[in-house]
């Protein structure tokens, strides 16, 4: 299956709709989560853009790793140790519903994760202090071959 961005944002964007607590799905880069997003409710699901890069050991084998990631974002007294500690318990227990569901979703052949390597995935706790948030940020790498399509050549 070809992949595009715009299927794994559509993904990411139908999941945080039919989670049950999250209230907002935004797009941002990491450095607007640490600057200067805003965000009406929470917790809210922000997907980042993919880096990608080629690989493959054959011209007949050319695959297309795309590297990004997704956050969830809920406000916290960042000060406040317990507070900071609970809600980055939070934020774990929400991002391991939504791998549980995406290995959920590769079980069941969904075309957009049928190379999705779950070893792939890592996660790391970051804080706004000037936006009073804490967010949890999962990257992981999706891995797709490359169609060929020699109609676009004289």
């Amino acid at each position: 299956m070809k992949q595009e961005y715009s299927d794994i944002a559509n993904y990411f964007q139908d999941l945080a709709r039919k989670h049950k607590e999250i209230k907002e799905f935004k797009r941002y880069e990491l450095d607007e989560l640490l600057s200067n997003a805003m965000f009406a409710c929470y917790p809210a699901l922000v997907l980042e853009g993919f880096d990608f890069d080629f690989s493959g050991s054959s011209p007949d084998n050319v695959l297309k790793n795309r590297t990004g990631g997704f956050n969830i974002v809920i406000p916290c007294n960042i000060n406040n140790a317990e507070e900071r500690t609970q809600t980055l318990d939070h934020l774990e227990t929400i991002g391991d519903q939504f791998i549980m569901k995406i290995a959920k979703d590769k079980k069941e052949r969904h075309p957009l994760l049928t190379t999705f390597d779950l070893s792939s995935i890592e996660g790391i706790h970051f804080a706004n202090p000037a936006h009073g948030i804490v967010f949890c940020r999962y990257t992981f790498t999706l891995r797709t071959k490359i169609v060929e399509d020699l109609s676009v050549w004289e």
